[in-house]
């Protein structure tokens, strides 16, 4: 009895395709293919912007979308402007 084999798909990262399995996250890629030392914060795939727990299940493009480009940094600060509000919502529960 033969084992099934996962079905490939293949990502282009940087003009280098890589062959991976289905349903592998953005941030399975990340940190297998990138080099990169400069925060990701999530990816343009195909076009259109996913965070980083975002599977592919068919062949993409993807592009990283860091700390240097626009949108990148928008997340980055969003994100973080975020958590400044839980926090400050945990310590102060009763103010507004």
């Amino acid at each position: 009895m033969s084992m099934p084999t996962l079905k490939k798909i293949q990502v282009k990262i940087n003009d280098t395709v890589h062959q991976v399995p289905r349903g592998t996250t953005l941030q399975e890629l990340l940190e297998k293919f990138s080099e990169n030392v400069i925060p990701t914060t999530a990816a343009l795939v195909n076009g259109e912007l996913q965070e980083l727990t975002y599977p592919l299940y068919a062949d993409s493009i993807v592009q990283w979308l860091d700390l240097t480009t626009d949108a990148g940094l928008r997340i980055y600060k969003r994100s973080i402007n975020f958590v400044l509000l839980v926090a400050v919502s945990n310590l102060f529960p009763h103010h507004q």
